[in-house]
């Protein structure tokens, strides 16, 4: 008699913290036009200055991958924008010299704005600023889709053994895409 008690316990404290744990959702997507016309005509010629040597002029790729198209959107999307902002800042130009000035994060900000803006996503009345980039989603032109197929993503949920000895994950939140896998955000 005692057993039944016991695991309607267990259930209930490893499932109902997991009802409150849901990622939360980014508050606006790249759709709604964050950034301005004159930000990206600034973030071009930064892109111009710094960027197109690897990249090419059109953005088309030359020694570095392309920043258009499909293959680059489905690289980044259904995650925000910080997420690109931060690998763009911490990892471009590659090859960069230790002693080399560093680029403003500012100039950052206005690059990535163009390749968003070359890539077809419309502008707004104000500039992006890198408080918004976290709440900002990166999604296809046809809006926020499932995370894509080999993205590493987080989720909460219940874990159950079956009888056949197969775990089975239910009452779970939808799958959030993630870039880490060794920690996680309060937000997560």
């Amino acid at each position: 008699m005692l057993k039944k008690p016991a695991v309607i316990f267990i259930f209930l404290v490893l499932c109902v913290p997991a009802v409150h744990a849901k990622p939360q959702a980014p508050g606006k997507t790249i759709l709604d036009g964050v950034y301005s016309d004159a930000q990206a005509t600034r973030g071009q010629a930064f892109y111009t200055a710094v960027c197109s040597v690897c990249h090419g002029d059109a953005l088309e790729g030359v020694s570095a991958p392309q920043l258009t198209g499909n293959r680059f959107i489905e690289r980044w999307r259904e995650d925000t924008l910080d997420t690109i902002y931060n690998f763009i800042r911490q990892n471009m130009p590659l090859g960069r010299a230790p002693d080399s000035k560093p680029i403003p994060d500012g100039d950052y900000l206005d690059i990535l704005t163009y390749i968003l803006n070359v890539n077809g996503y419309r502008t707004g009345p104000s500039e992006l600023t890198p408080d918004l980039l976290g709440s900002v989603m990166l999604v296809g032109k046809n809006g926020p889709q499932p995370v894509p197929d080999g993205a590493l993503v987080i989720t909460v949920g219940c874990l159950s053994q079956a009888r056949d000895g197969v775990w089975v994950l239910f009452s779970a939140t939808e799958p959030a895409r993630t870039r880490t896998s060794t920690t996680t955000t309060p937000a997560e």
